[in-house]
């Protein structure tokens, strides 16, 4: 499909604005390159947001693996990696930065193999892979509450079902596994503290996971 490059696309699915065609770059350059300039360094920048916009639960079925928003993000660098060389851009000198969890998912880029030899620098604002907040430490909850209320945890394909819910559906099914981790904690004699701590949590419900392939093993 044909689009133009000088109109930004949509955002993500977000409440009842965006589209989940969503997956694109804006590219800033200068408005004039010539071949005598050295190329710039590069800085990418990865937003934040809680995740609610990034990667979910993982599930072992069929080898499908999570972290599919981290991927979009790998996927996007690679990119500019083998490209921005075009846009007068140097492919050696690439910064990645971001902001909350745009931070935490700049650590996470750091530590998967998939971006060696590829980034030369980083910065994570608010947020970094030391953070308990970057892992999903409610995966499976999440995925089952997902399933559930989709009416999926009973299909041949998990992933196949998923991708035939309409968007509308999808975003309420998420919705409802912190629903009803809430109505968990009312209902069982947890402390106080111990209650607040948990619900924080909660709040980033979505995050990453150790998935044996783009995050081999949890980061000390």
């Amino acid at each position: 499909m044909e689009k133009h490059g000088n109109e930004y696309g949509d955002i993500c699915r977000q409440g009842n604005q965006g589209s989940e065609d969503c997956l694109t770059l804006n590219i800033l350059a200068p408005d004039s390159l010539s071949s005598e300039q050295s190329p710039r360094a590069v800085m990418i920048w990865i937003h934040g947001g809680a995740f609610v916009t990034g990667s979910g639960a993982g599930s072992n079925q069929h080898k499908i693996r999570g972290n599919f928003g981290v991927r979009d993000q790998q996927v996007a660098i690679e990119w500019v990696f083998r490209n921005i060389a075009d846009f007068g851009g140097d492919p050696s000198r690439i910064n990645i930065f971001g902001c909350s969890a745009g931070g935490r998912s700049v650590g996470a880029q750091l530590v998967t193999s998939y971006n060696d030899g590829i980034i030369f620098s980083a910065i994570g604002q608010s947020g970094d892979i030391s953070s308990d907040l970057i892992w999903d430490n409610f995966a499976e909850d999440n995925l089952h509450a997902v399933l559930e209320n989709t009416n999926c945890a009973e299909a041949a394909s998990h992933l196949d079902c998923l991708r035939n819910v309409e968007i509308d559906t999808l975003q309420r099914a998420a919705d409802s596994s912190k629903e009803g981790f809430d109505q968990f904690l009312h209902k069982n004699s947890i402390s106080l503290l111990e209650r607040y701590t948990q619900a924080q949590n909660r709040e980033w419900q979505w995050g990453v996971v150790v998935d044996g392939d783009f995050l081999l093993t949890d980061v000390e």
